[in-house]
């Protein structure tokens, strides 16, 4: 069984609420960078190699 993308809106539009869905793509591509960067700062992740001390 496949939904479609509106499909699936709309139902989580049912159990949650239309106030509490995003759906503008210029929003949830900012939001989406924002919690990317900030994700590994706030769990503490090193997301590049720890450099030696010679």
């Amino acid at each position: 069984m496949s939904l479609s993308r509106v499909a699936i809106v709309d139902q989580l539009k049912e159990i949650v609420g239309a106030d509490r869905v995003i759906t503008d793509e210029t929003v949830l591509k900012k939001n989406s960078i924002d919690r990317f960067r900030k994700f590994p700062d706030i769990h503490g992740i090193y997301t590049l190699p720890i450099r030696q001390r010679s």
